[in-house]
């Protein structure tokens, strides 16, 4: 699974792809017909690991 580079910090802006299918922790599936979208890293545990998966699912 990639992860966050370390040099993230809180406030930093990630743009990912939403066209892709998103699994969500509760393992729910949901299609997003936005395009993009920011992400802002909010330094929280929970937060930071679902930039590590939404990174990981743009290599799928």
């Amino acid at each position: 699974m990639a992860i966050p580079p370390k040099s993230l910090k809180k406030g930093n802006i990630i743009v990912f792809n939403l066209s892709k299918l998103l699994t969500l922790n509760k393992g729910e599936k949901q299609e997003k017909s936005t395009e993009f979208a920011e992400l802002y890293v909010t330094g929280t545990r929970q937060k930071f690991f679902l930039v590590a998966f939404i990174n990981a699912s743009l290599y799928i």
